[in-house]
């Protein structure tokens, strides 16, 4: 007697069908996972929004760096002017020590003639 061979069940079958599905979601083969258009739609759509709101943190954020560039701009600007005062100030100070040394030279020397004058 001879071993007669299993005849491959059909489509019609059921049985080729579900095995080749679990195949293909197990191997993860491209038919396994159909979308729909409208699903793709759906993506579509949420990546614009995403993007849209990207867009809008980064120019929030843009705009929150141009103002910190803006206080720090101001910042420097008035120590700058605080500067340029000190200097003027500092200036005058020595304008004063300088009147005030000069005449303090002009006594020592008028001081040192008259001893002269008076010891010859």
């Amino acid at each position: 007697r001879k071993m007669q061979k299993p005849k491959p069940m059909r489509q019609g079958d059921g049985h080729i069908a579900s095995s080749t599905k679990k195949k293909r979601a197990l191997l993860k083969l491209p038919g396994s996972q159909h979308k729909k258009n409208d699903d793709v739609d759906e993506e579509s759509r949420m990546a614009a929004k995403n993007g849209d709101y990207m867009e809008k943190q980064y120019k929030r954020e843009n705009e929150a760096k141009i103002d910190a560039l803006a206080d720090a701009v101001s910042s420097i600007k008035q120590m700058s002017r605080n500067t340029g005062r000190q200097l003027e100030e500092e200036k005058q100070v020595q304008k004063e020590l300088d009147t005030g040394f000069g005449k303090g030279k002009q006594m020592v020397t008028s001081v040192v003639s008259s001893m002269d004058t008076m010891l010859n």
